[in-house]
């Protein structure tokens, strides 16, 4: 039981922040495929993949500059 509360301590922050950036992330796939507030067309990815796409074609060489801020008018 020592070991288990020493984690909990040493850890408190990571048990905290893990869940938390799992909602966030599941509340904006929520709010995104929610017709009542965003139109097919306003739909945009998870900013995790947002972003993974930007450093995958920053690294590559592959990125299209003028596709990626087509979806902010």
């Amino acid at each position: 039981m020592e070991k288990l509360k020493k984690f909990i301590i040493k850890y408190q922050v990571t048990l905290v922040m893990i869940p938390t950036i799992i909602g966030i992330h599941w509340s904006w796939e929520r709010l995104q495929n929610n017709e009542l507030l965003v139109t097919k067309d306003e739909r945009k990815d998870l900013p995790i993949v947002i972003f993974a796409k930007y450093v995958y074609g920053k690294l590559t060489g592959t990125l299209d500059e003028s596709n990626s801020n087509s979806s902010e008018k």
